[in-house]
Formats: C-alpha cells, sequence, structure tokens
C-alpha cells in the first residue's frame, strides 16, 4: 500500500471517529438509543415497554402464585393524581363474586372507553384475584339484561364506572367502588385502582 493510500485510510478512520463522537454528544439520545426508557423501575415492580408502547409487568395469582403478566397503558407515576375517598385497597378481599356496572346511555366512544377499563378489571380480578364477574346496567338496555343493585343497599358487591369530569375513586361502601372518569381518564382512574390493589401505590 503506497504513502496515498495509508494517508487515505488514516484520514477516513479519523473521520468516522470525529463522526462517531458528534453522534454521541450532539444527537438526542431517545434517537441513539430508547432501551433505558423502555425498562422503568418503581416499588420493587419491573415495566417493561411492549411494541403497542403499552406497559407490561408481572404478577402472581394470590391463590396459586401463577404469574402472570398484567399491561396497562400508564405508568403508576403517571396517575398518582387521581384522588382516592376511602381505603379501596383490600375491596376485592373474601369477595367471590362481583359486578361491573356501567350506563349503556354513554356515546359510542365513551362505551368504548368504559368497555376496556372493564376489561381491564375483570382480567385482574378473574386472574389474579380469582374473583367471579358479571356485569350489570344502571338503566335497561337491550344489550344488558341484569340491572344493577343501587350502591347503598347492594347484597353483590359492585364496582360502577361513572361518566364524570372530575377522575377519582370512591368507597362508598363494603360492598360499592364507584370509578369517575370521562373517556380519557377512566383508564387513570381504572389503572390507579389496579396498582392500588396490587399495592405498586397506596
Amino acid at each position: 500500500m503506497n504513502k496515498t493510500n495509508v494517508l487515505t485510510l488514516i484520514i477516513f478512520v479519523l473521520f468516522v471517529l470525529l463522526a462517531i463522537i458528534l453522534l454521541r454528544f450532539f444527537v438526542p439520545e431517545s434517537i441513539i438509543s430508547n432501551s433505558d426508557k423502555d425498562i422503568v423501575e418503581f416499588n420493587d415492580f419491573v415495566f417493561f415497554k411492549n411494541s403497542a408502547g403499552l406497559w407490561d409487568f408481572d404478577v402472581k395469582n394470590m391463590n396459586s402464585n401463577e404469574l402472570y403478566t398484567v399491561t396497562l397503558r400508564k405508568l403508576p407515576t403517571d396517575v398518582e393524581y387521581i384522588e382516592t375517598v376511602g381505603d379501596v385497597s383490600t375491596f376485592y378481599k373474601h369477595k367471590n363474586n362481583i359486578n361491573l356496572v356501567f350506563n349503556p346511555e354513554l356515546s359510542s366512544t365513551q362505551k368504548s372507553s368504559f368497555g376496556l377499563s372493564m376489561i381491564e378489571t375483570t382480567l385482574t380480578l378473574s386472574r389474579v384475584f380469582s374473583v367471579n364477574i358479571s356485569s350489570a346496567c344502571r338503566t335497561y338496555d337491550s344489550s344488558c339484561k341484569q340491572m344493577a343493585e343501587e350502591c347503598n343497599s347492594a347484597k353483590v358487591p359492585l364496582i360502577e364506572f361513572i361518566y364524570s369530569d372530575k377522575p377519582k375513586i370512591e368507597l362508598v361502601n363494603n360492598n360499592c367502588l364507584l370509578v369517575h372518569g370521562d373517556e380519557e381518564t377512566i383508564f387513570d382512574s381504572t389503572e390507579k385502582l389496579i396498582y392500588t390493589w396490587y399495592k405498586i401505590l397506596e
């Protein structure tokens, strides 16, 4: 290799090294690697962002110790702001059956959000806490045959999802829990409740 080729090779290598240095210090970290941001540790739990942009974490069934992967939209820190009235952390305990209650008169968009929130709640209660789940309506609808009991006199424990501009979770009594929110914030209220059940949030 002649001197000209050697000099050309040296210049090329120096150029590559300079480019790497510039990329390392001047290109945003999120463009170089997102790996650190896709794994979050909080309160002894590890959360992994999946390909859909949702967060996965593992929990055990309280009876069988079988491991389940739970998928939620938000991290615990994203839903801490939701107001909680009463101690909701053990609502599921000593309950074989729980009714999930909704209002069928909601708009299609609202029904979609509330329906997904009820599915999240159902998966946690049935798979992790071994509670039998059924659904009921606050008002009559042809698609919902079971009418819900009133909150204050419910014999079968119920969790009612209520459309509201102010998201919050409210324990009325041992057999009645209210989850408030609109099309967006109902997810936050629901997931705050689920994180509270798992002792990830207080």
